[in-house]
Parts: structure tokens; C-alpha cells; sequence
């Protein structure tokens, strides 16, 4: 999905992410590692979208994006809730789960170490 609008021009997440990383990150030889946590369901499509577009974001900033990926795990998800704090349910009436929030991630950052 497009996430920010620059006048004919538009950015998904991931897009932003290398903005923000060749603005902030980079070291003295001009290499941004960034690491990405995504869904085992959405990782290949995610990953082939995000090696689409790196080109045009190294050569807009004279960068090399160092990436890494891992899955978030499952582990981590959360029950999904409605308006009135009622767990949603599936047509089975299993509780409906959702990946969790940033702080879920914590986990994928620290196995890296």
C-alpha cells in the first residue's frame, strides 16, 4: 500500500523505511543495514517488492542497502478484538488471532544477536 504522498509521487512503508535509513543510518563507506520483520504469509512477496525498489533508492542517496529479514513468529500474536473488547471469532468459533504490535518484534531483534 502507498503510505505517503510527495505531489505526483507516492511511497509504500518499506519505501520509507530506506528513505529514513540512507537519511540516518548510513556509515562512513555509505552502507545501511536495515532489518525487516514481516509475516511468514506475506515474506516472498514482500521480499521481491522491497528488491524491485532498492535500486532507485541507492542511487537516489549513493547508498548499499544491507538487508535482512526474519519471520515474526506466531507466538507473539494477539487475540483480535472488536469495538466492544469481544475476542473475534471464526465460523468455527476459534479465536480469531492477529500478529502482535512493534514490541512483538523484540524477539526477531534479540535472536539476531
Amino acid at each position: 500500500l502507498k503510505f505517503h504522498s510527495y505531489g505526483k509521487d507516492a511511497r509504500m512503508a518499506m519505501e520509507e523505511h530506506l528513505v529514513e535509513g540512507a537519511n540516518y543510518c548510513q556509515n562512513s563507506e555509505g552502507r545501511v543495514g536495515i532489518h525487516f520483520t514481516v509475516s511468514p504469509e506475506h515474506a516472498d512477496r514482500f521480499i521481491d517488492e522491497i528488491n524491485l525498489i532498492k535500486d532507485k533508492y541507492e542511487k537516489m542517496f549513493d547508498v548499499v542497502y544491507e538487508l535482512t529479514f526474519s519471520m515474526q513468529k506466531s507466538s507473539t500474536d494477539t487475540i483480535a478484538v472488536d469495538i466492544n473488547n469481544k475476542p473475534f471469532r471464526n465460523a468455527d468459533e476459534s479465536i480469531v488471532f492477529r500478529p502482535g504490535g512493534h514490541g512483538a518484534l523484540i524477539e526477531n531483534l534479540n535472536d539476531r544477536e
